[in-house]
């Protein structure tokens, strides 16, 4: 009777890496409001972000959402899936518009 070796150990590591990938997954929407940020996953995922809690470091291609004071990573705000020249400037007046705090 053979067991099959480490065969599972792949499907494991295939299935581990796979969860990994999806909770990584940058949202594909967000929605700036007075309270927060709203963000949308795929796979149905939604969270949302306090503004009290909630540092945006603008970037030449979008903006990326920092919960706490010295976090390095954090949640790509991406206003589009390719980049468009002219979109950050609107994307930091509407931060700037709604008194949320930039890096």
């Amino acid at each position: 009777m053979s067991l099959g070796g480490f065969a599972g150990l792949k499907w494991a590591t295939a299935s581990t890496l796979l969860a990994w990938c999806h909770r990584r997954w940058p949202p594909w929407q967000f929605t700036v409001t007075d309270d927060g940020l709203a963000l949308a996953f795929p796979f149905g995922r939604r969270a949302f972000l306090p503004k009290g809690e909630l540092t945006v470091r603008m970037e030449m291609v979008g903006a990326t959402a920092l919960v706490g004071r010295h976090r390095r990573l954090g949640d790509p705000l991406l206003d589009s899936i390719l980049y468009v020249p002219g979109r950050t400037l609107l994307m930091r007046t509407a931060f700037t518009g709604l008194g949320y705090e930039l890096m």
